[in-house]
This record gives structure tokens, C-alpha cells and sequence, in this order.
């Protein structure tokens, strides 16, 4: 991530995921071509590279928020992610969730009629919502 810093205040004014082949100078119409962070974008401004923080998570068990840009004071810039476990409403809503998107698909929907009917095995009729519990308890 590349980002256009305001010098004064350390405010990002612009982000880009690639470097540009051009940047406008903030409040002119003058135009720097070929960037190469880290530069000065105008008197006021200093273009950098963000050094990337992102932790490994498991997204079954961690939700990851961010980023958040810090900017130091030499304008060297970290962006930063934080992972936290999910709690235990959440991933049971998530099972909740996965069951019924699940169950909605055509062809998997028709399945469960017929082992929901006794179709495919015999006295196997469990009802909808005994299904639904099995197959999120083994989630």
C-alpha cells in the first residue's frame, strides 16, 4: 500500500494498492510522474510505503479487523491488522448460517426430503429441525 502523508498533520490524503505512474500535488495542478516512495509529493506532502503487519489466522475460529495506518514521526508508515478470537455467538451464528445457506441449494434441499422422508433409509424421518441439529453439531 502506498500512501500520500500531509507532513503537518500525518493525515493519509491518498492510498494506492500499486505504485502510480503519476500523483497530483494535493491542493495545485501539478502533476509527479514516476514516483518513488519514500518522496516528496510537493512541499507539503511525502509519498511512502506501507510496511504490511497481517498476522496468520484461522478464519473459522478468529475474526481480523484493520487496518490501521501508523504514521511515525520520520513519516515511515505500518499497517497493522489485530486478530481476536470469535466468540462463541459468533461462530454458533456462523453454523446457523452455513446449515441454512446449505440447506436452501436445490439439490441438496431435495436430499434432505428424502432422508427426511424415509427414502433413501427407511424409518429415518427426523424432521427438519433434527436435521438442521445434526449437521451443525458436526460442524
Amino acid at each position: 500500500m502506498y500512501l500520500v502523508i500531509k507532513k503537518t498533520t500525518k493525515d493519509i490524503v491518498a492510498k494506492f494498492t500499486g505504485l502510480p505512474a503519476k500523483i497530483k500535488v494535493p491542493g495545485t495542478n501539478d502533476v509527479v510522474f514516476a514516483p518513488t516512495p519514500p518522496m516528496d509529493i510537493g512541499p507539503n506532502h511525502v509519498l511512502v510505503e506501507a510496511v504490511v503487519t497481517d498476522p496468520a489466522y484461522d478464519p473459522d475460529t478468529q475474526v481480523r479487523t484493520g487496518p490501521v495506518f501508523v504514521v511515525a514521526n520520520d513519516f515511515s508508515t505500518t499497517e497493522t491488522y489485530t486478530v481476536r478470537p470469535k466468540t462463541a455467538q459468533e461462530i454458533d451464528d456462523e453454523k446457523d448460517e452455513a446449515v441454512n445457506g446449505a440447506l436452501s441449494q436445490r439439490g441438496l434441499k431435495a436430499f434432505i426430503k428424502c432422508v427426511d422422508d424415509g427414502s433413501i433409509v427407511p424409518g429415518a424421518n427426523v424432521g427438519n429441525a433434527a436435521l438442521k441439529a445434526a449437521i451443525k453439531a458436526k460442524m
